[in-house]
């Protein structure tokens, strides 16, 4: 006589259901359900098989598939080996009703090797929702539900029927949903099904959730009977192709008790295609048929882009959720103050001066001082005043300068003697000179002289040298200054190069002699070649006749 392995109808019916997730069964949002196969729902044992109170819309509908290999306690036969395959559809015939078929194929190896192969209950449903869940809404909903046996060896003996209470919602990101009903079969068998879920929209197309699932009896039992076994388990599943015409979906289960019914582990892969109603409203968003371009996750309709039917996690693009945003359609300014609030500060210290116009927007301060604070009154900011606690020139840093010559008195060499305005009065000891470095030169106020026809400093030149040499010292930023020779056009043009040269090279001489450093300085005689004059004249001739300190090379500091 051959021998045939009969599964304990239960216990199949367990990993026949588990495959029942042609697309998202949390939809992220959790206000449509699309994908969702609701006859897994009732068993209460497959993954992801929790009920929404939702149809969809009228008009729309999927057909999918899916694979679920795994294993699972089996008593009295130890741990049972199985994989289905499904095929699935459902389709809304109105907004307040949805049916749904499945039909699964099984292939069981139990222990001994021994094996069943063939067609599970064929599982027919439908979502009757009383309470449509809108945006951001709560909703309630049946489902009544019936698995019809086949007749194949993988089949049960009986016929199951029972329903379910539903409750979901969700905003677009977050959702949730809870199901309790009953399931009885025409041997008085009763069970409790019950579950609780989460899911969350992790990006555009991906969403990802929790699930968990139980059946407890209704009544007293036989603890020894397997039919009345009390699986628990959990499935964790992400899914990519939220909100498309196409989704791909991947589950894992595990048992948390050891019980006849529950997996040690099971793995699914679902693949589903959805139609939008042309007429219907699948996320009760207020956005119909094809003009919905989000359909399975409702609109936020919070009076931005709400015509798209896809909700705006950040209306104002500033990085902070509208969830938690107290200025939504205004985007934050990230200037480091209170910027989790999504609400741009205009002005953070309130000092009643704009943060675009004030030098100092996280202290308190005046018009006066650009909006920064200024306790000595002279309305130098604090920040950039040399002497904060002493009222002084705003042309000295904000500090007293007795012969306003922009140097502070407290470094100022020469209190009493004013410097030339053309001089920078944060490079100079406040004392008077006929030097300064400025735009790329060193500029003289005095000439530098030389005998008649020769390359002789003259004595009223040393002075000015002097200070040239002051001023290459107090530049440290300066590596290198060109001593440039000048001549008027008097005599020939090879005469006045000869010339031109030798005066730079006294000059050069002179200020190695003041301590500056020769590989810091190089001349050039010029000649006639640059004049800055006209030559036509005593006068002009004698602006020609020159030498220029111009700065070639600098370093940074």
């Amino acid at each position: 006589m051959k021998s045939t392995l009969r599964i304990p109808a239960h216990t199949a019916r367990a990993f026949i259901l588990a495959a029942l997730v042609p697309s998202t069964a949390l939809a992220a949002g959790g206000t449509d359900d699309d994908f969702r196969v609701a006859p897994s729902a009732h068993d209460g044992m497959g993954a992801l098989q929790l009920a929404h109170p939702s149809t969809g819309g009228q008009g729309a509908g999927y057909v999918g598939g899916a694979f679920t290999t795994g294993e699972d306690f089996a008593a009295p036969l130890g741990y049972r080996r199985m994989a289905s395959v499904h095929l699935s559809g459902g389709f809304a015939v109105a907004n307040w009703l949805r049916v749904e078929a499945d039909m699964p194929f099984v292939s069981s190896i139990a222990r001994g090797d021994q094996s069943v192969d063939g067609a599970g209950d064929l599982q027919l449903s439908g979502t009757l929702p009383f309470i449509v869940p809108g945006t951001r809404n709560f909703g309630i909903g049946v489902v009544p539900f019936a698995e019809v046996p086949t007749a194949a060896t993988t089949s049960a003996d009986t016929l199951e029927w029972g329903g379910l209470l539903t409750l979901g919602a969700g905003d677009g990101t977050l959702g949730w949903r809870v199901n309790a009903g009953l399931r009885s079969d025409t041997a008085t068998t009763r069970e409790v099904v019950m579950g609780a879920g989460g899911n969350a929209r992790l990006g555009e197309l991906f969403a990802a959730g929790l699930e968990v699932v139980s059946t407890r009896p209704a009544g007293p039992t036989d603890p020894g009977t397997p039919e009345q076994a009390n699986p628990l388990e959990t499935t964790a599943y992400g899914m990519f192709g939220q909100d498309r015409r196409a989704a791909v979906q991947l589950g894992v289960t595990a048992g948390l008790i050891p019980d006849a019914g529950s997996p040690t582990y099971r793995a699914t892969m679902a693949v589903s295609f959805r139609r939008v109603g042309i007429v219907g409203d699948p996320d009760s968003d207020g956005v119909f048929g094809l003009d919905d371009a989000c359909p399975n996750t409702p609109e936020d309709m919070d009076g931005f882009l709400d015509l798209d039917g896809c909700p705006e996690p950040d209306d104002d693009l500033d990085g902070v959720a509208d969830v938690v945003d107290r200025c939504p359609s205004k985007a934050e300014d990230r200037d480091g103050h209170e910027d989790r609030d999504g609400c741009p500060d205009t002005d953070n210290d309130f000092d009643g001066i704009l943060d675009i116009d004030d030098e100092c927007p996280n202290k308190p301060g005046i018009t006066a001082a650009r909006g920064c604070p200024d306790q000595d009154g002279d309305t130098v900011p604090d920040p950039s005043d040399e002497c904060p606690m002493r009222a002084g020139s705003p042309l000295a840093q904000g500090c007293p300068d007795y012969d306003r010559d922009r140097v502070p008195d407290f470094r100022d060499l020469c209190p009493t003697e004013a410097i030339s305005p053309k001089i920078d009065p944060i490079r100079s000891n406040g004392c008077p000179s006929r030097a300064y470095y400025s735009g790329g030169r060193i500029e003289i106020l005095d000439r530098v002289n030389f005998e008649f026809g020769s390359a002789t400093l003259s004595p009223d030149s040393y002075a000015v040298l002097r200070d040239v040499a002051r001023a290459i010292d107090a530049n440290p930023d300066i590596k290198s200054v060109e001593i440039g020779g000048h001549t008027d056009n008097i005599g020939s043009a090879g005469a006045n190069i000869r010339l031109s040269r030798a005066r730079a090279r006294a000059v050069r001489t002179y200020l190695i002699q003041q301590g500056i450093s020769s590989r810091q300085i190089t001349t050039h005689g010029y000649g006639e070649s640059r004049p800055i004059d006209t030559n036509t004249t005593d006068a002009g001739r004698y602006q020609n006749r020159r030498v220029e300190f111009v700065v070639v090379e600098t370093v940074s500091r």
